[in-house]
């Protein structure tokens, strides 16, 4: 069954690294119960066949329990989480219940409410880390703590946005709180998991190590074009069709294409940007200060609520467009800071801080008016 799960993943990774990274998700289980890890998804497709059934079909959320239950699924592995997306997705359309725009994105955003949370929290932290000495250990705690915030910070989000998409008021969305507090102990499971077969099973987890191809030439800008549909879609369930979505919408293709052009080319790089350039949970927290600043500056450009809103949209991609655009130029250092004397104290004090603001964020607190007032 590995070696079938390797060649599947190197095959498909030349068209979809995101599909290979789902693939690759559900490793640790393989490792630990070889034919028995397939028993998340067999749960994932009954539990989509389900909640149509509940549903009758329609373009709905899940109840509370099986929401939750799909959540659970797919942190324990991405694969299991697909099908019961894909699932979810299909029976509404192809049963004629996705004939409106808002119908389609209130299924998207259920399918995508089952990947977030997982998803987010393994592109923050490692799911695994060997540990070899107390920095390693150190760094281990870091993964539980900032992926666990992160992760259920993330999927109370996502729930909440279920309003927006929908185009109408959903009960789902007053447990997005609840929600997200599942989500992160789904994390923590996972995480726990992950480190019982990185030392119980550690051969058999070796042999998951599949080996990805480079995308071939024009996978790039495939998945810019579909990623940009997609944040078009979304976009215009809130803006509806105006210059500020059009605007948006080309601040958001710019640094993206920007990147596909700088990984073909040879340009100038600096360890400056490197140290300057804020990277994995202190660029959220930053940008969350960044992003109220710059939100207090339209309001008072643009006094009314509507101006405001569709101009925020604009204004507040500005931030992320310089950091995407300032990283093809950043390239890191020989020797990593945080392993120097004077380094390891700062770095440790500054994530004991960070997670402290995550956390902080995590309850809904307004981090901008804590500090500065206002």
């Amino acid at each position: 069954m590995e070696s079938g799960f390797n060649a599947a993943i190197e095959r498909v990774s030349a068209y979809s690294p995101i599909f290979a990274r789902i693939l690759i998700d559900g490793s640790y289980l393989r490792a630990m119960f070889s034919s028995y890890s397939f028993i998340p998804t067999i749960f994932a497709i009954e539990a989509a066949l389900l909640t149509l059934i509940i549903n009758d079909f329609q373009a709905m959320p899940p109840t509370f329990f099986l929401m939750a239950v799909g959540i659970f699924l797919a942190t324990m592995d991405a694969f299991a989480g697909f099908w019961l997306a894909a699932l979810l997705l299909l029976g509404t359309v192809f049963t004629g219940n996705a004939t409106t725009l808002d119908e389609v994105m209130t299924t998207l955003g259920i399918a995508a409410i089952h990947l977030t949370p997982g998803l987010v929290a393994s592109s923050i932290r490692p799911f695994r880390r060997h540990i070899d000495d107390v920095d390693s250990a150190w760094e281990r705690a870091t993964d539980y703590l900032l992926a666990v915030l992160l992760g259920g910070w993330a999927g109370e989000k996502i729930v909440g946005a279920l309003n927006g998409l929908a185009g109408v008021q959903l009960a789902i969305t007053a447990s997005s709180f609840q929600l997200g507090v599942l989500a992160s102990f789904f994390i923590l499971i996972r995480l726990v998991l992950e480190d019982l077969a990185t030392y119980l099973f550690p051969e058999r987890l070796a042999a998951q190590e599949a080996k990805t191809r480079d995308p071939i030439t024009v996978q790039p800008y495939v998945a810019l074009f579909f990623k940009t549909a997609l944040f078009a879609l979304v976009s215009y369930q809130f803006l509806g069709l105006t210059l500020q979505l059009i605007l948006g919408t080309l601040l958001f293709i710019f640094p993206n294409l920007f990147k596909i052009f700088a990984g073909s080319r040879e340009l100038f790089k600096t360890r400056l940007l490197y140290f300057l350039l804020p990277k994995g949970a202190p660029k959220i927290v930053i940008m969350v200060f960044v992003g109220t600043l710059f939100a207090n500056w339209v309001q008072t450009l643009f006094p009314s609520a509507e101006s405001f809103i569709l101009w925020s949209f604009v204004v507040l991609a500005i931030p992320g467009l310089v950091l995407s655009l300032a990283g093809n130029f950043s390239t890191s250092p020989k020797l990593d800071w945080k392993s120097a004397r004077i380094g390891k104290p700062i770095y440790r004090i500054g994530g004991v801080a960070v997670a402290g603001l995550v956390f902080a964020m995590y309850q809904g607190v307004d981090l901008y008016q804590v500090i500065f007032g206002g």
